[in-house]
């Protein structure tokens, strides 16, 4: 699957950079990440971070704009985890008992504007699946998404939108390539779930992770 995925962006990428010579690099790599929720949170309930349990794999092309440019266009594909922790205000009260944890894979296109190392884009989430547990493992009561959003039923919206902001640190460079260190800040809007209202769930995330880019078209 992720080599079809890699595949598919270096072609896509590398249909324009042919036509005009353009500098094209491509590769994959992988982000581990955490977050909270960062929307309107109702009275008597708080958001804690949690620390998601799968890592985001991608495959990613950069489309530089001249080959001697250090500015150029990003596209990635592949994998978006979000998480975060919700649990009573009080945390006289708060337990690993009745601390949710609200988990959501999605298959994720980020293009980005790549700008001298920094990236700043926006990642589309495609999928309508979620995770709810406790932090001890147990069953959250159905009554739950009532409790956190206002919400009998709780859908998450496909597609999401994320801002996305991140940079790229060379660590080991040569002339087919260069191994990155990937740092990632992101902010969903307009929401999480599905007609979520003024409750509804915006997951801040960060990470740090590792991608590799070999050099495609000098």
């Amino acid at each position: 699957m992720m080599r079809s995925i890699i595949t598919v962006t270096a072609v896509a990428v590398l249909a324009a950079a042919s036509a005009s010579a353009q500098m094209l690099s491509a590769g994959a790599g992988f982000l581990y990440k955490g977050g909270l929720n960062g929307g309107t949170i109702r009275e008597g309930r708080k958001t804690d971070l949690n620390f998601n349990g799968m890592v985001d794999l991608s495959a990613m092309g950069l489309l530089r704009f001249s080959k001697t440019s250090d500015m150029g266009l990003m596209l990635e594909i592949g994998t978006a985890e979000y998480s975060f922790r919700m649990r009573p205000e009080n945390e006289d009260v708060a337990t690993e008992a009745n601390t949710g944890i609200y988990s959501v894979s999605k298959f994720a296109i980020t293009p980005s504007l790549y700008l001298g190392g920094f990236t700043l884009g926006a990642s589309f989430g495609f999928g309508d699946t979620y995770d709810l547990e406790n932090v001890d493992g147990s069953a959250a009561d159905a009554l739950r998404p009532f409790t956190d959003f206002a919400q009998v039923a709780v859908v998450p919206a496909s597609p999401t939108i994320e801002l996305r902001l991140g940079g790229q640190i060379g660590l080991w460079k040569h002339d087919d390539g260069v191994l990155n260190l990937n740092l990632h800040a992101g902010y969903m809007l307009p929401g999480l779930f599905d007609n979520g209202g003024d409750n509804n769930a915006k997951p801040v995330s960060a990470g740090i992770g590792i991608n590799y880019l070999f050099t495609v078209i000098r």
